[in-house]
């Protein structure tokens, strides 16, 4: 049998339909055994994905705090070139040292800022982020019989794996 999902067919096959009884005992316990087979098989399958995620995690921090290191040495190694070049193009066999000009907006007290741009009508100098559902609150509320519009809770039944071995 190849799939959990065969074998349950096979099992529903050996069930006589009118009289409801198993019609090969022999051959049910032999596919009551491979589908219990195929279900541990599944689960230790589940666990080496759920071990395999955990070092891909793992690792992504690690690089992820790498590339942070990184781009902090980048940065002095920045700083430290236009210290030598005082501001000025340079050009060498590695590569060039260009400026260039920019402009940034710096705002010396933003609390003040937001205040006085929402007092004065200039909501477009301020960005706005949209709402977002607390699912937590509505849950809360239509647990205590809070009717809340466009909001029902679902009832679940979720499958989790405990894991009895741990792999050193």
């Amino acid at each position: 049998m190849s799939n959990i999902y065969q074998i349950d067919q096979a099992i529903l096959d050996l069930v006589d339909r009118n009289t409801g009884e198993i019609i090969d005992m022999d051959a049910y316990d032999l596919l009551a055994v491979e589908r219990d087979r195929k279900i541990r098989n599944t689960i230790a399958y589940w666990q080496s994905l759920d071990a395999e995620l955990i070092g891909v995690t793992e690792k992504r921090k690690q690089l992820q705090a790498r590339e942070k290191s990184i781009e902090r040495k980048m940065d002095r190694v920045l700083s430290y070139i236009e210290y030598g070049t005082g501001g000025q193009a340079y050009k060498c066999a590695e590569g060039e040292v260009v400026y260039t000009p920019s402009k940034a907006v710096l705002i010396s007290d933003e609390p003040a800022f937001i205040e006085w741009a929402e007092r004065e009508d200039f909501s477009e100098y301020l960005n706005y982020k949209a709402p977002t559902v607390s699912k937590d609150a509505i849950k809360n509320a239509l647990d205590r019989g809070v009717e809340v519009p466009y909001a029902s809770i679902e009832h679940r039944n979720n499958c989790k794996i405990k894991k009895y071995r741990e792999e050193s």
